[in-house]
């Protein structure tokens, strides 16, 4: 008998912004996993940054929100670039 450690097989498929009064940025994620150019526009002071310990992902048919698991492991390593404007872009 083999003691095998399995990896989940994990794909990351979108990226959403949500701030409270706005509807939802939904944003796909590329195959290759690079936005080229500017790929969404904030309004200023409208979110803020957070980090928090996820826990264990166990499957489930909904999508999970997170990129890394509980022993640290990253899932989905994204660069960006974003503008950041007096009054949010329009939809």
């Amino acid at each position: 008998m083999r003691d095998e450690t399995l990896e989940p097989e994990v794909k990351i498929v979108e990226l959403c912004i949500i701030s409270p009064g706005r509807s939802d940025i939904v944003l796909p994620i590329p195959e290759d996993g690079k936005p080229k150019g500017l790929w969404f526009t904030l309004k200023e002071g409208s979110l803020d940054n957070t980090k928090e310990m996820i826990g264990t992902f166990s499957p489930q048919p909904e999508a999970y929100t997170h990129f890394l698991d509980d022993d640290n492991k990253c899932y989905l390593e994204i660069n960006y670039t974003f503008d950041i404007r007096k009054e949010w872009a329009a939809t």
